[in-house]
């Protein structure tokens, strides 16, 4: 039964083309120390422009930083580049998803590239997963 109830849900968001809300949770306890800490990479990672629904044209609506290994692919990448290990991020806010599947909550940074040259003045978006994880970031103290 709870299994037909996800195949639902999912077939319901898949079948209504919903995009992900969020809501800024930065002044939250949890997520509040995060606000303007800088972090370096550990190691490379990619850095995708996005073009986001509706319809697939060609400007850059949005940036997404992922760990460098095979992933995304689409109409939608419009650009698609790497960051070197080194490079500082500053954590500018804190975004929730809203309208997620059950168990499948978005948490993401919207973040600072101080070196990163964007073609467009649109965020940085990364998981926060991976600022939390030192496989692929490292704190800088302040």
């Amino acid at each position: 039964m709870k299994r037909l109830l996800y195949f639902l849900l999912l077939l319901v968001f898949v079948l209504t083309g919903c995009v992900l809300e969020f809501e800024d949770v930065s002044q939250e306890p949890e997520y509040a120390p995060y606000i303007g800490s800088s972090y370096y990479l550990n190691t490379k990672m990619l850095i995708y422009g996005i073009n986001l629904p509706p319809g697939y044209g060609e400007d850059v609506n949005l940036y997404v930083i992922t760990p460098d290994i095979p992933g995304m692919t689409g109409p939608e990448i419009i650009t698609k580049e790497h960051l070197n290990s080194g490079e500082a991020l500053i954590i500018q806010s804190v975004k929730r998803s809203t309208n997620h599947l059950p168990g499948n909550q978005d948490i993401d940074a919207i973040v600072e590239i101080q070196s990163y040259k964007k073609s467009a003045e649109v965020p940085v978006v990364i998981d926060l997963r991976y600022i939390q994880s030192t496989n692929y970031m490292q704190r800088v103290e302040r």
